[in-house]
C-alpha cells in the first residue's frame, strides 16, 4: 500500500491505540439483516428469544454456583433462601418468554412457507400463532402476580398464604399446555415439508430436524412430571434440579431446531453435498448418448442405443440420433414401455420411413419396420 505524503502524515493527530474513534456497527447490522432476501417476523422473534434465553442461561449458572441450588433445602443458609426465591421467579419468567418467542419464530417461518398453500392451513397456522402468543403472555403474567402483593412469593413464613394461588395446579396446567404447544409447533410443518419433492438426502436432514424437535417435546414432558413432583414435597430445592435440566434441554434444542433453516447458506457453501439437489434416479446425463431434450413429463429422452425400441407387436426399429432430436409433435407419439414413461415424438421419422421402399409401414404405431427383423416382445 502506498503511504500518503509526509505533509499528510504530519497533519494527523497523535495515534490512539487504546480507545480510538470508531465507526458504529451499521455494517455488521446491514450484513446480517440483508444477507437474506428478506428479514421476516421469524427472524425478529428468534432475536427476541435470545434475550430471555441468555438471561436464563446466566441465572441458572449463578443459581448452581452462587445460590447453592445443588444442595438440599436444609443445607442452604436462611440468608440465601429469600434471594434464591426471587431468582426462581425471574428464571421462570425468562424461560416462559424464551419458549414463547422460540415457538412463535418457528410458526412464523411455517407461515412464510405456506404462502402458496390452501387457506385452511394458513388459518391453522395463524390460530397456532395466536394460541402460543396468548398462552405465553398469560403464563408470564400469572407467574409475576401469583401472590398479591407479588413480594409475598419470596416471603418466608410458617403461616398459610391464602393470597397466593395454588402453585401446584398452576404449574402443572402450564406445563401441560406448554408441552401441547411444543408438539403443535413440531408437527404442523411436517405436511408442508414432505409435500415438496426434496431429494432423499435433504429429506433425511429434515427428518433429523423433526426428531430433534420431538426430543425437545419429550424434554417438556419430563419437565412437567418433575415440576409436579416438586409441588408434592417440602425439599423443593433438591427436587427441582431435574426440572431445570429438562427445561434447559427443551429450550436449547428448540432454539437449535428453529435456527437450523437459517444455516442452509453456510452448509451449501462449505458442505455442498448435504444439499445436492440433482436427481439421482437417472444416469442419462453421464452417458455419451444423452439427449438434452425432455419429454412432456419432464423426463430426459435418451438417444438410440439405450434400449429404446418400438412397442409394435411386429418388428422393432432403432431410432437414429438425428431423428430423436426432432421437435415434439402431439400427433405422433409413442409410449415406450421399455423405459416406463418416456414419450418420443416421431413426426419426421414417419415421413422418412414412409418414403423408404425397403420398409413396411406399421399402422398401429406409425413406425416403419424392417422386413425380417426379430419380433419385439409385447409388454
Amino acid at each position: 500500500m502506498q503511504q500518503p505524503p509526509a505533509w499528510v502524515i504530519a497533519s494527523w493527530p497523535k495515534p490512539n491505540y487504546v480507545d480510538p474513534e470508531t465507526h458504529g456497527w451499521e455494517n455488521v447490522i446491514l450484513n446480517v439483516v440483508l444477507l437474506r432476501a428478506s428479514f421476516g417476523a421469524d427472524d425478529v422473534m428468534i432475536l427476541l428469544a435470545m434475550v430471555p434465553t441468555t438471561a436464563f442461561f446466566i441465572l441458572s449458572l449463578l443459581a448452581d454456583l452462587k445460590f447453592m441450588w445443588i444442595r438440599h433445602q436444609y443445607d442452604i443458609p436462611q440468608s440465601q433462601v429469600e434471594f434464591g426465591l426471587k431468582m426462581v421467579l425471574l428464571i421462570e419468567v425468562m424461560f416462559a418468554a424464551a419458549c414463547t418467542f422460540t415457538k412463535l419464530s418457528m410458526l412464523m417461518l411455517v407461515r412464510r412457507m405456506l404462502t402458496s398453500a390452501s387457506m385452511f392451513w394458513r388459518r391453522v397456522t395463524l390460530a397456532a400463532i395466536c394460541i402460543v402468543g396468548l398462552q405465553g403472555g398469560l403464563f408470564c403474567i400469572v407467574l409475576v402476580f401469583q401472590c398479591r402483593p407479588p413480594q409475598d412469593y419470596w416471603k418466608l413464613t410458617l403461616d398459610p398464604q391464602p393470597n397466593c394461588i395454588n402453585q401446584s395446579s398452576t404449574l402443572l396446567l402450564a406445563g401441560i399446555i406448554n408441552t401441547i404447544t411444543d408438539f403443535l409447533v413440531v408437527i404442523l410443518p411436517i405436511r408442508t415439508v414432505y409435500s415438496t419433492n426434496l431429494p432423499r438426502r435433504q429429506q433425511f436432514l429434515v427428518s433429523l430436524l423433526f426428531v430433534l424437535g420431538l426430543l425437545s417435546c419429550f424434554a417438556g414432558i419430563v419437565r412437567t412430571y418433575y415440576m409436579y413432583i416438586v409441588t408434592q414435597v417440602w425439599d423443593q430445592v433438591w427436587a427441582s434440579y431435574p426440572v431445570w435440566i429438562s427445561a434447559a434441554v427443551e429450550l436449547y434444542i428448540g432454539i437449535i431446531c428453529t435456527s437450523i433453516p437459517a444455516t442452509k447458506a453456510f452448509f451449501v457453501t462449505y458442505i455442498p453435498k448435504l444439499f445436492n439437489s440433482q436427481l439421482s434416479r437417472t444416469n442419462f446425463d453421464h452417458h455419451p448418448n444423452y439427449n438434452p431434450y425432455f419429454n412432456s413429463k419432464g423426463d430426459p429422452i435418451p438417444y438410440p442405443g439405450f434400449g429404446i425400441t418400438s412397442t409394435s407387436k411386429s418388428h422393432p426399429r432403432t431410432l437414429t440420433r438425428e431423428s430423436s432430436m426432432t421437435p415434439l409433435n402431439g400427433e405422433d407419439s409413442l409410449h415406450d414401455r421399455t423405459v416406463g414413461t418416456s414419450i418420443l415424438e416421431l413426426s419426421s421419422i414417419t415421413n422418412t420411413i414412409r418414403g423408404n421402399s425397403n420398409e413396411k409401414y406399421d399402422e398401429e404405431t406409425e413406425i416403419g419396420t424392417v422386413p425380417g427383423a426379430p419380433s419385439s416382445p409385447s409388454f
